[in-house]
């Protein structure tokens, strides 16, 4: 990730709504076609019974080490390696494979905070990605034109680079 991204990415960068917890959103998010991106996020979810489509989750909070979210039998798990600031091909695939198949855990050995952009570009009109945003909330983003096309023109600006 080019190092003068780093305050523009750290905020709302795509039309969407900050909340202060999912709670009181639990039983529209029910229905919905979900991307869980962060334990935290993940977590709350599943507390309320709301089962994202794909979950994407390294098992870290605010870069500390702690316990992976207890998932469901319903999900089948897929590890990658994603470094931090980076977004690594093998992560790419994993959420364009998951988006496509559904109940997919994306298991993140690395970093998974800018995975919200691949699984925003890849994801459905009309799902909903939901990131968490540190010390503050959590970001709800209804996929759309506007968004994957934003989400696009970002990776653009991305360097390759060798994992």
């Amino acid at each position: 990730m080019p190092e003068e991204f780093r305050p523009y990415l750290s905020s709302i960068v795509f039309r969407s709504k900050l909340v202060a917890d999912t709670s009181s959103y639990r039983q529209q998010l029910r229905y919905e076609k979900i991307i869980a991106i962060g334990d935290y996020v993940l977590e709350e979810l599943l507390r309320y019974r709301v089962y994202p489509w794909l979950a994407i989750f390294d098992c870290r909070e605010k870069r500390i080490e702690r316990d992976c979210p207890q998932l469901p039998h319903i999900y089948e798990k897929i590890n990658v390696y994603n470094p931090r600031s980076t977004i690594s091909l093998e992560a790419v695939r994993a959420i364009r494979d998951g988006i496509k198949r559904g109940r997919i855990a994306v298991v993140v050995d690395g970093e998974e905070d800018l995975l919200a952009l691949p699984a925003i570009m890849y994801a459905d009109e009309s799902m909903l990605v939901i990131y968490g945003m540190p010390n503050l909330s959590a970001v709800l983003v209804r996929v759309g034109y506007y968004e994957k096309k934003t989400a696009s023109s970002i990776l653009e600006m991305f360097e390759p680079c060798r994992i």
